[in-house]
């Protein structure tokens, strides 16, 4: 694949009930863009099933990358984390 042009970071903490759909609805924007992107989605300390999802996503999409935090740090440090793994030019 493509090396991206584009990186979406989403920062997530608990969000097992909205991330399916927020995948569906961010991937068809950014495919409607037209330029090579990923998703780097960072669970922050979840204790649903949000980083299992994550998981799932990556595997089904290679347009997709999770980072997992250790424990909550919170969305800026969740953020950093994800610009850190971002390869999007």
């Amino acid at each position: 694949p493509l090396a991206p042009a584009l990186s979406l970071v989403v920062p997530c903490y608990n969000e097992e009930e909205v991330l399916p759909e927020f995948h569906r609805r961010a991937t068809a924007a950014l495919e409607a863009i037209g330029l090579p992107f990923e998703i780097v989605y960072v669970n922050d300390g979840s204790r649903d099933g949000t980083l299992a999802l994550m998981l799932g996503l990556a595997e089904s999409d290679p347009r997709t990358a999770v980072v997992n935090l250790s424990r909550n740090f919170g969305k800026e440090i969740a953020l950093t984390a994800g610009l850190d793994h971002a390869r999007g030019s």
